[in-house]
Order: C-alpha cells, then sequence, then structure tokens
C-alpha cells in the first residue's frame, strides 16, 4: 500500500493510496504514491492523473476514499494457466502456472523468462490486456 507521511491542515499525518486531498485552492485530488518532492493524484475535475508539487501548507484535509483507484487484490482461485498479474506496490508482470500452497504460486516472470515462487500476502492483481489497449486507443 502506497502511503506518505504529509502535513495535513498543519498536523502530520498518514495519506494512504486512495484517500481524498481537498488542497487550500479547493481542488481535490485522489492521492496515488508519493514521489520524492511530489505526488501523483488522480483529479476529481477531469479524471486525469497529475504529478503535484508537494509543500507543508498544500493539502487542507483529507475528505474520505475514492475506491476506484485502490488495486482489485484477486484470490488465487480466480486465476487460470496463463493469466497475467502483478504484484501490488510491483511494475513487474507474471504469468500464473500454478497455486503451491495457500500463500505461493508458481509463476513466470516476462521480463526474464525465469520461474518464480511467489507470495500472496501481498496480493495478486489481475492484469487485464484488453483495457490496457483501449487506453491506448483513447
Amino acid at each position: 500500500m502506497n502511503q506518505a507521511f504529509l502535513s495535513v491542515g498543519g498536523k502530520i499525518t498518514v495519506v494512504k493510496q486512495g484517500d481524498k486531498l481537498r488542497l487550500y485552492d479547493g481542488s481535490v485530488f485522489s492521492f496515488l504514491e508519493m514521489k520524492r518532492t511530489k505526488f501523483v493524484g488522480k483529479s476529481h475535475k477531469d479524471g486525469k492523473n497529475y504529478l503535484v508539487r508537494y509543500n507543508a501548507s498544500l493539502i487542507k484535509e483529507v475528505i474520505g476514499v475514492d475506491s476506484d483507484v485502490l488495486p482489485k487484490i484477486e484470490k488465487t482461485s480466480a486465476f487460470e494457466f496463463g493469466d497475467l498479474f502483478t504484484l501490488q506496490n510491483c511494475k513487474q508482470v507474471f504469468m500464473y502456472v500454478s497455486s503451491i500452497n495457500a500463500t505461493k504460486v508458481s509463476a513466470i516472470d516476462l521480463a526474464s523468462n525465469r520461474t518464480y515462487k511467489v507470495s500472496t500476502n501481498g496480493g495478486l492483481i489481475k492484469v487485464d490486456l484488453n483495457e490496457i489497449k483501449k487506453k491506448a486507443k483513447a
């Protein structure tokens, strides 16, 4: 889970992925991740992701949680041979091979073509290629 310690209304607060942040200029963003001095946020005005430069007097308040930006974690029973998945907070893509036990699966790393035993404790997120193709065309 992406989180950061940020100044919210003058107090240091843990801001987690999916929290709705109201800024002092009135705009609302959903927090996605922190990158050094900027955070990635999804604007509620136009639905686009922006890199927002952070300073201590930027965020007025946390107004709720946006469940649309949270990753959809799947159970291992939902996977079939050949399904693509990624781990939460990881940019690496794996191909599902089989389930070893309740907490581990066998998977192939597509970049290196090596087989790994991957822990399911962090959460497996299914990769939908059709959805990615639609976003690329738009």
